[in-house]
């Protein structure tokens, strides 16, 4: 999958899917599903400068009105402006994925059935100044049951533990 984008100085975004299924029937009551995919996401979608501020917009020049080529270089207000032009890409989206799906369902009559069902999801983003990363585990099971023709009742429980990591470092210059 390509997706191109209308400001061409942030180039396109190439994504490599693999996937595979596994489905199966253990006898007559029992059967499963194993789903996993990888993709490999080659320039995510993100801003690479979204972080960089021209030495004109530094806030020191907007609220005490220095000129902007005495905030650069070799002025003693030099380092008030790393913070606001750091290098960092930013995003929130992942270059690597890893997803595994697994489902069974057991129905020992025609008017019941079980199903468990657990997801793992893992995203990673490996760029030039930090790495993010999050991970989602979500299980689930529920119960179908018909006690008459006209009557059927479902039971769902599901949960969801998604957690984050980003590990950015912060430069403070000049004290």
């Amino acid at each position: 999958e390509e997706v191109d984008r209308e400001d061409e100085h942030f180039g396109a975004t190439d994504t490599l899917t693999v996937k595979g299924n596994l489905n199966t029937r253990f006898g007559r009551d029992l059967s499963a599903r194993l789903a996993l995919t990888y993709q490999d996401i080659d320039n995510p979608f993100h801003n690479p400068t979204a972080a960089d501020v021209p030495l004109s917009d530094n806030n020191l020049q907007s609220t005490a009105g220095i000129d902007a080529y005495k905030v650069g270089s070799d002025s003693l207000l030099y380092g008030t402006s790393f913070y606001a032009a750091r290098e960092a890409d930013l995003t929130n989206q992942p270059d690597s994925v890893y997803e595994g799906k697994l489902s069974s369902t057991w129905s020992p009559s025609p008017r019941f059935s079980a199903t468990f069902n657990y997801r793992y999801k893992d995203e990673e983003a490996e760029l030039n100044k930090y790495t993010w990363e999050q991970t989602t585990h979500a299980p689930g099971v529920s119960m179908w049951v018909a006690p008459a023709d006209k009557l059927f009742l479902t039971l769902a429980a599901n949960y969801l533990d998604q957690r984050s990591e980003t590990a950015f470092c912060q430069g403070f210059y000049d004290g």
